[in-house]
């Protein structure tokens, strides 16, 4: 099932929103829960941009049907994911309970800006998510404490021209001198691709490992 909708929060802003529910899902089952953050080109009113790319392309497009819950929120225009930080974690909560989504299982993940999202959701709410996947993003590595005991694997062409991978590399940097100092922190995984420019999101979003590693995280 895949629809478009807008959702009313709490916080007097709403957020158009693309949804998709395993065909033949029964009600009370519990599925994984997979939050996609667009990049700063499907900002706006138009829900049909948010499967330009990501897992929603894949889905709306190449006929993919994952076994998870996966929900898009689309940014307003000229607005920023890393100043939604709030509202999309109300946003996240009525989805989850609206789509009974298994609390031990729900991820984020977002590309370019939605990767700077993604990150600064794990700085914010790190330990609310199960595993996270920033794309071709970027953060502030001084909050990696607050965060490192979540499993993140991050991608990033080497080669990208527009958010240069060294923001990627700081964060693992970051999440890496935690380990052995905080309690409970894990060894990030990152991928980089060789001459790859922007778009990393493309074989992020079709490699298998990638989904596989994600949907088998799980909080304790």
């Amino acid at each position: 099932m895949l629809s478009s909708q807008i959702l009313a929060l709490s916080l007097k802003e709403s957020f158009n929103h693309m949804v998709y529910i395993p065909e033949g899902r029964v009600p009370t089952e519990q599925l994984p829960l997979v939050i996609f953050l667009h990049g700063a080109g499907e900002r706006g009113d138009d829900a049909r941009l948010l499967s330009v790319h990501g897992p929603f392309k894949r889905i709306e497009k190449e006929g993919w049907r994952p076994n998870f819950i996966c929900v898009a929120p689309q940014c307003p225009e000229k607005a920023h994911w890393t100043d939604k930080t709030e509202a999309l974690k109300v946003f996240i909560d009525i989805v989850a309970q609206k789509y009974n989504a298994d609390p031990r299982r729900i991820y984020i993940t977002g590309i370019s800006m939605g990767g700077f999202g993604t990150w600064a959701m794990l700085a914010r709410w790190g330990n609310f998510f199960a595993a996270a996947v920033p794309v071709c993003g970027g953060g502030s590595p001084w909050t990696a404490e607050e965060f490192c005991s979540v499993p993140v694997w991050a991608f990033h062409g080497d080669a990208d021209s527009v958010v240069d991978v060294r923001y990627t590399r700081d964060m693992i940097a970051a999440l890496k001198s935690r380990i052995g100092v905080n309690p409970g922190a894990v060894e990030p995984k990152v991928t980089e691709y060789p001459g790859v420019d922007h778009d990393s999101w493309t074989a992020t979003y079709e490699s298998e490992e990638m989904w596989a590693w994600l949907l088998s995280q799980e909080k304790k």
